[in-house]
């Protein structure tokens, strides 16, 4: 994308009340990219005039090399390079192996009483983690989170549908943040994307590659596009809280 159209865009999802970001330093783990997406995204809404009122601010926290690297560490790198002295929210990634989930849980409180950021959610954490930090986090009087980023789509349900994730989100304990809900262009015909995709959960992508052509033909028959036919499915569900179509 031309940095013109991104500052148009940025403008336009404020003209529309819906705009959320997803903006994260990719800078560890499997994410050590040194890309500059955070950087050109706060040149982007400095350009379009907006004020900080104007949109939401979703960050992330990485626990590759937690604690090593701590949350005041990360958030304090990514709030300087986006250009702002606070998210509205984060979502605390993905790990390998176990997790001190009570030293988590106590980090983001300190984090949120800093002014950081006012809530947090997780990404594809396993069940007894996140019930773990649900239940500390509301004995202790602290934040818990309040939404899950999962992939959902068309063509990935399983995990946001299952019986792990899916009585939270009936219940109305955690939101659904729905992502890569084109999983990443495969879903609308892009076969070889120009960016990288997140995370093959489950090892399905080529299995949801070859369902586009399912997608096509019942796009075509019920008229909209595959795009169009693929963004909505998300919105229905009990619990969305956002959908972001990568």
């Amino acid at each position: 994308m031309e940095f013109d159209d991104a500052v148009s865009m940025v403008a336009r999802a404020a003209e529309l009340d819906c705009a959320f970001f997803d903006i994260a330093h990719y800078n560890m783990g499997p994410h050590a990219e040194n890309a500059r997406t955070d950087l050109i995204f706060g040149r982007a809404v400095r350009e379009a005039g907006l004020a900080r009122s104007d949109w939401q601010f979703c960050g992330k926290l990485w626990l590759w090399d937690y604690p090593g690297t701590g949350f005041t560490q990360q958030m304090e790198t990514s709030l300087e390079r986006v250009g702002v002295e606070r998210a509205d929210m984060v979502v605390m990634g993905d790990y390998l192996g176990d997790l001190d989930v009570e030293r988590v849980v106590t980090d983001v409180a300190e984090q949120i009483d800093a002014g950081r950021f006012a809530t947090w959610g997780v990404n594809n954490w396993h069940y007894r983690h996140l019930r773990a930090a649900l239940d500390i986090a509301r004995e202790r009087g602290l934040v818990p989170p309040s939404f899950a980023q999962l992939k959902y789509g068309l063509a990935r349900r399983s995990m946001a549908e299952g019986r792990y994730y899916a009585p939270l989100f009936d219940s109305g304990e955690l939101a659904l943040q729905a992502s890569d809900v084109f999983e990443g262009g495969l879903l609308v015909g892009n076969f070889r994307p120009n960016r990288k995709i997140g995370a093959d959960v489950g090892g399905i992508r080529e299995r949801i590659a070859a369902s586009y052509y399912q997608v096509l033909c019942l796009a075509e028959e019920l008229g909209p596009s595959p795009a169009q036919l693929a963004s909505p499915f998300a919105w229905p569900t009990p619990a969305p809280r956002t959908c972001w179509s990568a």
